[in-house]
């Protein structure tokens, strides 16, 4: 049981971190590269990020690996998979959103 809530406490941390990180790219966007704040870049964030949170999640439900202890090669490379495709689709969106709401009149 605190495996579990170690694991959901681990990736409450990855997101916060990647939502603070997100606002500030999209603050310093805003502020100091407006090429980052087109309309084509906000369009392509979104569609990114969405693909990359769609392929992780369904990549997770196509992927059943069958161990005792959850620790062979694919199983660990699974995970890192997942991992970094939810992260970034979560910071792209993240980016996406924050540069909406941070973008000059």
């Amino acid at each position: 049981m605190g495996k579990v809530i170690c694991h959901y406490l681990k990736a409450m941390s990855y997101v916060m971190i990647d939502f603070g990180a997100a606002w500030a790219l999209a603050f310093f966007a805003n502020r100091k590269c407006q090429f980052l704040v087109s309309d084509f870049v906000r369009c392509s964030t979104f569609l990114v990020g969405s693909g990359l949170l769609l392929i992780a999640g369904i990549g997770r439900l196509g992927w059943y690996i069958q161990s005792f202890g959850g620790e062979t090669s694919p199983e660990s490379l699974d995970k890192t998979i997942i991992i970094a495709l939810s992260l970034f689709g979560t910071f792209l969106l993240i980016y996406n959103f924050a540069l909406g709401k941070l973008k000059k009149g």
